[in-house]
């Protein structure tokens, strides 16, 4: 089976005037839409493994479902009032408005409203095909839209779906999502299916919704919910639940996946799109984007942000004011998206100072947008930048502060921070016995060192453990880390304060290198 066979076709579906608008993200990245007469046309074409989230009532019964209730609740006004109470089923075999209504009166105690009335029709065929269709019944579950991004975004809507504010706001929360659950430019997608399929039968608000709920089916096993958790079944065994993503838990990919592996390529594409944003938005040219996290240092848990970093350069009169700017664009924080960035004269600055984060992004094993001319010409000039005092006092800086802070009079220790500490001991013990700078990331530090196999075996162990418990889990403390931990920052701390030597011409090369960046030559 390959990688795309193994992956399900995530499946959004809306009611519209001419039957089912439907949303496809599909294996590989690929993304379908179009109306379907019949839902038993979607479920036919789909695999067992599939996902068709549907936003219809599924489970019916006399009494009010409880999955309608809480999802008033957590919506509050005024989006409460977009939860249609489902009908009875007894109600569905109505040939008119005062028919249905008065069934219903008879099973549940109170008539029916307008709008439940009318989408009736899509609830006796969801009802019908579930009944009949044991395939159906695996791959079909119910959401509601605004439960959706209740859940995508950790509030409810503000606007009503179909005025201009509700779309802006709606786009917005599916374009701020994890890389995971599609990337996409939403406002283009969006506009290219009202081209193809709008009008008459399919309004902009249906295709958003239909591309919420695809994007719910896409969430990772581990972020799905319900409600209610533990949802009731109905006479026919059909559970009556609503499902959405709760992205506090957020939506991972493969973790402790060496280098570039770490990060999928719908990650990869979302982050690049977002990189461009940033660069029209600041109008600076973009010249390395890497991972600079856990993801990149070989340690990542399931849930692990995105810590990109990245290196650019602004137009030439921008340098030529004497007014003090800031060089650095610090963008918020969205969800599992860190993206922070520092201009090419601070990098330099900071380079010439051996400062060792700016090398370590150069080296980084995950990179999403790199100037290769660029990022050649930087890792030469730090290469004859003497780093070993310097980097000694980064890194014994780094391991103290996480050691002290997290770890040191604990009985059990987070995860995330005891690897905080490991890296910059094994960073240490490279800086002791090797004359090259240490690599950024986990595995080519325990790869470059020979290391006593009872600490090589108990950091393997931790990655695994690590590997399969959320961002914040956590264990017990291990007696061979402690003492590596300890014994390399007392080592490095008797080895007594930093100082810079620097090659005569390295200041000169880099001035020069800054204009040809500057100059776009580079």
């Amino acid at each position: 089976m390959t990688d795309m066979e193994s992956h399900p076709a995530c499946y959004g579906v809306d009611g519209c005037r001419g039957g089912w608008f439907w949303v496809a993200l599909l294996p590989g990245g690929e993304i379908q839409s179009g109306i379907a007469a019949r839902l038993g046309e979607l479920v036919d074409r789909a695999r067992d493994m599939d996902r068709i989230f549907v936003d219809t009532p599924i489970g019916l019964q006399a009494e009010p479902r409880e999955c309608d209730l809480l999802a008033r609740k957590i919506l509050g006004r005024p989006r409460a009032s977009s939860v249609f109470p489902a009908p009875a089923r007894d109600a569905l075999r109505s040939s008119n408005y005062e028919e249905a209504s008065q069934r219903n009166r008879a099973a549940a105690g109170k008539g029916l409203t307008k709008q439940t009335y009318a989408i009736m029709p899509k609830i006796r065929e969801v009802d019908d095909l579930l009944r009949a269709s044991e395939k159906a019944r695996k791959i079909v579950r119910e959401v509601h839209p605004e439960v959706c991004f209740r859940g995508f975004a950790g509030h409810a809507m503000k606007f009503t779906k179909a005025s201009p504010q509700g779309f802006e706001e709606r786009v917005r929360v599916l374009e701020e999502l994890p890389p995971d659950l599609g990337a996409m430019d939403v406002r283009r997608k969006v506009e290219d299916m009202f081209a193809r399929h709008g009008g008459s039968d399919v309004a902009r608000d249906d295709i958003v919704d239909a591309m919420t709920a695809a994007m719910t089916a896409a969430a990772h096993p581990s972020v799905l919910h319900t409600l209610p958790e533990q949802p009731e079944r109905d006479s026919f065994g059909l559970p009556m639940e609503m499902v959405f993503a709760d992205m506090s838990l957020r939506s991972p990919i493969p973790a402790n996946a060496p280098g570039n592996a770490a990060i999928s390529p719908a990650a990869r594409n979302r982050i690049k799109e977002r990189l461009v944003g940033i660069g029209r938005q600041h109008s600076v040219r973009i010249l390395l984007a890497v991972e600079s996290g856990s993801r990149a240092w070989g340690f990542p848990s399931p849930d692990s942000d995105f810590d990109v970093r990245f290196l650019y350069v602004r137009p030439r009169d921008w340098y030529l004011s004497i007014n003090s700017r800031r060089d650095v664009i610090e963008c918020p924080i969205t969800d599992i998206l860190d993206i922070n960035g520092w201009d090419i004269r601070k990098a330099l600055g900071l380079l010439l100072k051996a400062n060792p984060v700016l090398s370590e992004w150069l080296c980084s094993p995950v990179r999403y947008m790199v100037n290769e001319a660029c990022t050649q010409r930087l890792m030469a000039l730090a290469d004859r930048v003497a780093f070993e005092r310097p980097a000694r006092y980064h890194y014994l800086h780094l391991g103290r502060s996480a050691y002290d802070a997290k770890i040191r009079g604990r009985e059990t220790v987070a995860l995330k921070k005891y690897f905080y500490a490991i890296r910059p001991a094994l960073a240490l013990r490279w800086l002791r016995e090797r004359p090259d700078p240490p690599p950024m990331d986990l595995p080519r530090l325990r790869a470059g060192l020979q290391l006593e196999t009872g600490l090589d075996e108990a950091i393997e162990r931790l990655l695994i453990a690590k590997a399969g418990s959320s961002e914040l889990g956590t264990g017990r403390r291990i007696g061979d880390l402690d003492r590596f931990v300890e014994e390399e920052l007392a080592i490095a701390d008797a080895a007594g304060a930093p100082d810079v030597d620097r090659d005569p011409d390295l200041l000169d090369d880099a001035n020069r290198a800054f204009r040809e960046i500057v100059d776009g030559e580079l």
